[in-house]
């Protein structure tokens, strides 16, 4: 039986234009659970690539050398998510630069399906990835989530130097609670 040219055209035709045909989409693995950053990149070639192309502001870097506190940051990431593509690779590479003893990281992958989260989430109100959950001295200083407001060094150094200033004033205020100016009434 010969199946007649018109059909055969239009098949083709609808075959050629179908999604995935022509723009064929890479398929990106999905890591989940514990990572470093060694397992992140080894089984993303891509990410590699963005953390050694990523150029880090100087005084941003130089800055974050200077932090004397210990310092962990946990990141939660979806190997799926265009936004821990893009922040992710940076944030690799500001540690890099910043080549420290005093950071300490631990990555988190984080299934696409939102039902299958919370094994990997639970008690850390992650609503968007990636989440970098800043803590010092084992307290939670602040949060970058999704997108940084400046970049990714600019935003950790802010998040640092503003525990500091916190912890200085709370300090203060506990050493010298008479000069409290909400106290003063001196006019």
């Amino acid at each position: 039986m010969r199946i007649p040219t018109a059909v055969s055209f239009a098949f083709f035709s609808l075959t050629l234009i179908s999604p995935g045909f022509l723009f064929a989409q890479e398929t990106v693995p999905e890591l989940v659970g514990p990572l470093t950053q060694d397992d992140i990149l080894a089984a993303l070639p891509d990410w590699h690539d963005r953390m050694v192309s990523y150029e880090a502001g100087y005084a941003a870097i130089a800055a974050l050398k200077d932090i004397p506190d210990a310092v962990q940051v946990e990141v939660y990431l979806g190997s799926w998510c265009s936004d821990s593509a893009a922040h992710v690779p940076a944030f690799f590479q500001v540690l890099n630069l910043v080549n420290s003893p005093r950071f300490d990281v631990s990555c988190m992958g984080v299934p696409r399906a939102q039902e299958d989260r919370l094994p990997y989430i639970a008690g850390k109100a992650i609503e968007k990835l990636p989440t970098f959950i800043i803590y010092v001295n084992g307290l939670e200083k602040g949060r970058v989530v999704e997108t940084p407001s400046l970049t990714i060094e600019e935003d950790l150094l802010a998040i640092l130097r503003s525990s500091d200033a916190a912890e200085g004033r709370r300090r203060q205020e506990s050493l010298f609670p008479l000069l409290r100016p909400e106290q003063d009434d001196r006019g």
